[in-house]
């Protein structure tokens, strides 16, 4: 039953339903306070109607929760850059890239906030580093950057959402699995052109 919940709670955040998914989500997090993933996806929500105590403290709870876990920070860092936290995203990100230094995504997100910041060394460094990790996995013809083992717990319900491939936000692509090596270029040259998509020199889309 608690697992239908979730995946309810999930059909309605892709639908844009924030207020009504957050329902869902505060009843399971009632019952499963300590869960993380709970935590995140109602973070989310939280995001979206632009609630930002709320959603940053989901994420900070989380990722206290799974503290050698990667994502806690590196997700938590992307919703505090949304918020202009440039400060506090930074802090988390180098704690995210700390734990788990092959992640090119986060590399480069790291990169795009230096580079905001005006530290151009600094990010120029770190989109060298992200794009020598995308390099290796180009060249070991790995379609997709190796997943961060996720924390798991026997009670722990592990829903599945399909990505609306008709309607992706940046932040739906962000917290996913990129399923290619084109998706994984092309998110991280959309970011790098200020969420623009451009044509690159051969006129590819």
């Amino acid at each position: 039953m608690e697992n239908k919940k979730w995946q309810r709670a999930l059909e309605l955040q892709k639908n844009h339903q924030h207020e009504d998914a957050i329902k869902l989500f505060n009843a399971l997090i009632n019952k499963k306070s300590k869960n993380p993933d709970l935590l995140h996806d109602r973070g989310v929500s939280y995001f979206h109607i632009k609630k930002q105590k709320e959603s940053i403290a989901d994420f900070e709870l989380a990722a206290k929760l799974q503290p050698e876990y990667a994502y806690r920070y590196s997700s938590m860092a992307f919703i505090k850059a949304a918020f202009k936290l440039n400060k506090e995203a930074l802090r988390d990100y180098q704690k995210a890239v700390e734990i788990d230094p092959t992640d090119a995504v986060t590399q480069n997100n790291l990169g795009l906030l230096e580079e905001q910041m005006g530290w151009q060394k600094e990010s120029q460094d770190r989109f060298k580093i992200a794009d020598e990790l995308a390099g290796i996995l180009k060249d070991s013809d790995i379609s997709s950057p190796p997943p961060i083992e996720k924390v798991e717990t026997k009670s722990q319900p592990q829903p599945q959402s399909e990505p609306d491939q008709s309607n992706k936000s940046l932040l739906s692509v962000a917290f996913g699995i990129f399923k290619s090596k084109k998706e994984f270029k092309e998110f991280t040259q959309f970011l790098r052109n200020g969420f623009t998509f451009k044509k690159n020199k051969n006129n590819e889309p």
